[in-house]
């Protein structure tokens, strides 16, 4: 079931604002964060410099977070190296976006930021 257009349009807000707070313009030539939709999933991924060839960018996932229509709750997901998607366990679900965007600024684990 897909997300109500509403619910979607809010999260982007969130969540682009959230981009914008974590990689500030004044540091957009060293890091920048975006979202990437794709049905009831959104991933956030950072976007850095290539070491070797800094005119190239690489991305990396951050986090990915998961609407479920029927119960109204967002869960919230980590990538292991593998690029596989594990529920993040220490944070139940929730109707409530921001409560899981400020677990991944919090990341007192360190599986979101390193």
């Amino acid at each position: 079931m897909p997300i109500p257009p509403g619910i979607k349009s809010q999260a982007d807000r969130e969540l682009t604002a959230f981009c914008a707070a974590k990689a500030p313009a004044h540091l957009q030539s060293k890091i920048r964060l975006s979202v990437k939709w794709v049905g009831i999933k959104v991933t956030l991924i950072e976007h850095r410099p290539f070491f070797l060839d800094p005119a190239k960018w690489t991305e990396s996932p951050v986090a990915q977070l998961r609407f479920d229509a029927a119960s109204g709750q967002w869960s919230l997901y980590c990538c292991d190296r593998n690029h596989r998607w594990h529920s993040f366990e220490p944070m139940p679900s929730s109707p409530q976006l921001h409560k899981l965007i400020a677990e991944i600024n919090r990341d007192q684990t360190g599986i979101f930021w390193g």
